[in-house]
């Protein structure tokens, strides 16, 4: 995984706090489906967005996230951090995060998986030890993304991701 480093987490623009001042350690992983983060901070988050959503699946009651890295904000509405399961009515639905502790010196640590790589675009560059995100785009939505870093990188010049962003990866690790 490469790593960064995670100021914190919003919800509905209000600072969660799960960060000390200099920042968590915040991995970005495609090996990791889901959010994962310390048990107790992953914990508290999720009852509180699982009280929200309620026994029905209502998206309209819950926040947006914002996941505050390397100066730049990266959003995540309701639909793309609840997986729903089935068909209403007897659908179910959970949240997209799951709690993992990961021991000193390596945590603690917050993961950012195919969840948050499905919204962003991620390219891992390894010559320039840096990691970049960009919104992406979906099929059935937009044009398929460019499918290397040059041109991945030549869209992001033109402006075409509305969010863009590199940073230096503290360590890279596999």
């Amino acid at each position: 995984y490469w790593e960064v480093r995670l100021a914190d987490i919003d919800v509905d623009g209000t600072p969660l706090r799960v960060c000390p001042p200099a920042g968590c350690k915040l991995a970005v992983d495609s090996g990791t489906s889901l959010f994962t983060g310390p048990s107790v901070a992953v914990r508290e988050l999720t009852a509180s967005l699982r009280s929200r959503l309620g026994p029905y699946c209502d998206l309209s009651r819950m926040p947006t996230l914002t996941f505050r890295v390397g100066g730049h904000n990266f959003e995540f509405a309701p639909s793309d951090y609840v997986m729903r399961t089935g068909v209403a009515p007897a659908s179910h639905c959970s949240v997209a995060f799951m709690a993992l502790d990961v021991p000193p010196p390596r945590g603690p640590l917050w993961v950012l998986g195919d969840v948050f790589m499905r919204k962003y675009v991620t390219i891992f560059d390894r010559d320039h030890q840096r990691i970049g995100f960009a919104l992406a785009r979906h099929p059935h939505v937009d044009p398929p993304p460019p499918a290397n870093r040059s041109s991945v990188e030549a869209a992001l010049k033109r402006g075409a991701a509305a969010e863009a962003a590199w940073m230096a990866s503290a360590a890279s690790a596999g």
